[in-house]
């Protein structure tokens, strides 16, 4: 069956004929019996149908539209996965692509611990340094300079760059002459009373270098030289006669002779603690 249906003959417009009836002609004859003029044409619809056909048609123009516009359920994951893919990782707060965050963050110690490191080093270098060749603390064990040192007292000691005059305070080691002062492995403070060259020897309670009375500020008043006087004596050179400011109680030059200079560590010249409390008093 042909899908097209057959037009239904049109009837041409009603002409009016003798007694006042209209006539009517069929389209696609010919007048009287004419030929066909036309066949098999597509028959006409009327109002309704055309509404109700176009309305079809935007009905299913409509569907498709909205099957064309519903996600595409491949597409939506794929779109998802993107996503997480691009993002942070759930529970990290790291970027794609970089460092984890336990990485970074040892980075950041690192740059901030080894600067630190570097000072320290230093630090403990430079105290070693000057340890060795420049300053050096010590400890006083006995009441023999009291009352300028005191037994505990700690000191800072100049080990370069000083020179030896009357009246300083030295640490030095042990003469290899003493048999009376105590163990051989200690080191001793005392103060520089004789230089190389002079003539000393005392007499009472006063000191004389080269005849001549020696004025001493450091003790106190008329501090008693204690049972061993000074016998008359010239310091040899490059020697110094060492004496201990509580003479009394004082092993020194006047048991064990002058002192030679390779012995001399350095010179007293701060202490820094006493009775359990920090101090600085300049020698």
């Amino acid at each position: 069956m042909s899908p097209f249906r057959t037009r239904p003959p049109q009837r041409a417009p009603a002409t009016a004929a003798a007694g006042g009836r209209p006539t009517f002609t069929r389209l696609g004859q010919g007048g009287a019996g004419g030929p066909a003029a036309a066949t098999n044409v597509r028959p006409a619809m009327t109002d309704e149908q055309e509404t109700l056909q176009g309305g079809g048609r935007l009905l299913a123009g409509t569907e498709h539209d909205l099957r064309g516009a519903a996600p595409d359920p491949v597409s939506s994951e794929a779109t998802e996965t993107g996503d997480a893919a691009d993002g942070d990782a759930p529970g990290t707060d790291q970027p794609a692509g970089g460092p984890p965050a336990g990485r970074r963050h040892l980075k950041r110690r690192r740059h901030h611990v080894v600067p630190w490191l570097v000072i320290i080093v230093f630090a403990v270098g430079i105290a070693a340094v000057v340890r060795i060749f420049f300053v050096q603390t010590f400890f006083v064990p006995s009441i023999s300079m009291y009352p300028t040192l005191q037994e505990g007292d700690r000191m800072l000691v100049l080990k370069e760059g000083y020179t030896i005059q009357r009246g300083a305070v030295l640490v030095f080691r042990h003469p290899p002459l003493d048999t009376r002062c105590g163990p051989g492995d200690d080191d001793l403070v005392k103060r520089v009373i004789g230089l190389p060259g002079e003539t000393i020897w005392s007499s009472g309670n006063t000191v004389y270098i080269d005849g001549k009375p020696l004025a001493e500020p450091w003790l106190p008043r008329n501090d008693p030289m204690g049972p061993t006087s000074i016998t008359k004596q010239t310091i040899p050179p490059n020697d110094y006669f060492m004496m201990g400011d509580n003479r009394s109680e004082s092993c020194d030059s006047r048991y064990w002779g002058p002192l030679p200079r390779s012995l001399v560590v350095g010179r007293v010249f701060l202490v820094i603690w006493r009775h359990g409390h920090p101090v600085f008093d300049v020698i």
